[in-house]
């Protein structure tokens, strides 16, 4: 799961980067996984 992410986080801008890695931060704090 975690390789699958970075897999994808590799492939956006950098825009794009902060905009997932904050709902990934965010989905973590509420434990939606």
């Amino acid at each position: 799961m975690k390789e699958l992410i970075i897999y994808f986080l590799d492939k956006l801008n950098e825009k794009q980067l902060y905009r997932i890695y904050n709902l990934v931060i965010y989905m973590a704090n509420k434990n939606l996984w």
